[in-house]
């Protein structure tokens, strides 16, 4: 993600430490793609919920019997407030510990990595860390040493230390690990849960959109239904009151079915009530309101692209897509790419990641050559790489059709 001259799209290029904006990237099934996504899904999930590690999930590399058994590195490096930051962790899967984790920040006087901190064996902490919060973090260390299964990281996230470099730093890795955002091809992510306490504002993100990509929804109405009619176990409701009940955030959730999408709250009896999500149509000045199921699928993608769309424009997000073209014409992709070039600045820190299959975008002249990565598997081994690895005649076109020609590798081979 660093930039070359030639580079199109830069982010924040006024910074020391300028990123590229986006990352298109190709492979075939079964190439990797997918799992360099879920990697970063781990390393989220993990940081937020140290618990992930005792479910004996097992995403240990599989095809070779030496490494199904040894510990697996997760490393990232991020620029958080003009700070460049590589932390990592390595886990044992087989027996659910942390082997050893750490967090540094890259030293520009130096032109070296300093440590935050290191901890395996034993903890290693900057020698600038504030006296009062050394001593408190060797505690917390020597406690997550005994469990073996947390991260130093999440422990000290909600701990109220002095400022020093190993507070900010702490909490600029972490922030930045929690607004992650990562979309899968099967993934329901929307906000439709902000229609309760703002439908105006929603409807108006979602019709901004809509506009963009010639959808014809006017806008989103909630219909009160009787919770009986949706026929849910008696389980389910119970479980809903008790999660309604702890959450501190707005007291509702959404509830995703095949067919509908449903808005459920408690009302001020602590009782659950329900309404259906609908969408307007507006044919020659009759509304039509449909359901979920009754939208293509290419609609409902976009329902779930658009927040993140809204979201990284905004706001600075990395926003991480798995086969950003799932259920979309060609044309709605590169209008999705193209609306998020137009409407972030170049002093934005958003960048759009995302794996796909759509070869049109190759030849659309968005894209620099750092910003097409190709992942490649040979002998079980994914290997990823960009096109400037490639020496390529300057005034060269066609490379959809070149890298269907096997120029670039990274394609099925059948």
């Amino acid at each position: 993600m660093i930039p070359s001259s030639d580079s199109i799209h830069v982010a924040s290029q006024n910074s020391p430490i300028p990123v590229l904006r986006d990352a298109a990237i190709y492979g075939p099934n079964a190439s990797g793609k997918s799992n360099l996504i879920k990697a970063l899904d781990f390393i989220q999930d993990f940081v937020l919920d140290n618990s992930v590690l005792e479910n004996h999930r097992n995403d240990a590399f599989k095809f070779d019997k030496d490494y199904l058994s040894a510990p697996s590195a997760f490393v990232i490096e991020i620029k958080v407030a003009n700070i460049l930051y590589q932390y990592g962790f390595v886990v044992s899967f087989m027996t659910s510990i942390v082997v050893k984790e750490w967090l540094s920040y890259y030293d520009g006087t130096s032109q070296k990595w300093a440590k935050v901190f290191v901890s395996d064996d034993q903890l290693e902490l900057n020698g600038d860390v504030d006296p009062s919060n050394r001593e408190r973090v060797l505690i917390y260390n020597e406690d997550n040493r005994k469990n073996q299964n947390l991260l130093l990281l999440t422990v000290l996230s909600d701990k109220a230390l002095k400022e020093d470099v190993l507070k900010t730093s702490v909490q600029n890795v972490f922030q930045w690990v929690k607004e992650l955002v990562i979309l899968f091809p099967n993934s329901v992510y929307n906000l439709m849960g902000a229609v309760a306490h703002d439908i105006d504002a929603v409807n108006q993100l979602y019709k901004k959109y809509f506009k963009a990509f010639g959808i014809d929804i006017d806008k989103i109405e909630l219909s009160n239904i009787a919770v009986e009619s949706l026929h849910l176990p008696t389980g389910l409701i119970s479980d809903m009151k008790q999660t309604l009940k702890k959450d501190d955030r707005g007291k509702l959730v959404m509830l995703h079915t095949p067919k509908d999408d449903y808005l459920v709250s408690l009302n001020d009896l602590g009782e659950i009530q329900a309404s259906k999500v609908g969408f307007l149509h507006n044919d020659d000045h009759t509304g039509i309101l449909l359901s979920k199921s009754e939208e293509s699928d290419g609609t409902n993608r976009l329902m779930d692209l658009i927040p993140l769309l809204g979201m990284a424009i905004k706001k600075n997000r990395v926003v991480v897509i798995d086969e950003i073209n799932r259920s979309l014409h060609s044309a709605l992709t590169h209008q999705f790419i193209k609306v998020f070039f137009q409407q972030t600045s170049d002093n934005s820190e958003s960048q759009l990641i995302f794996s796909t299959h759509d070869i049109l975008l190759l030849d659309s002249g968005m894209f620099g050559k750092k910003e097409i990565w190709f992942l490649d598997k040979r002998d079980g081994v994914s290997s990823l790489y960009p096109l400037d690895k490639f020496k390529l005649p300057s005034d060269m076109k066609d490379l959809g059709l070149n890298y269907m020609l096997g120029r670039f590798d990274a394609i099925p081979k059948i």
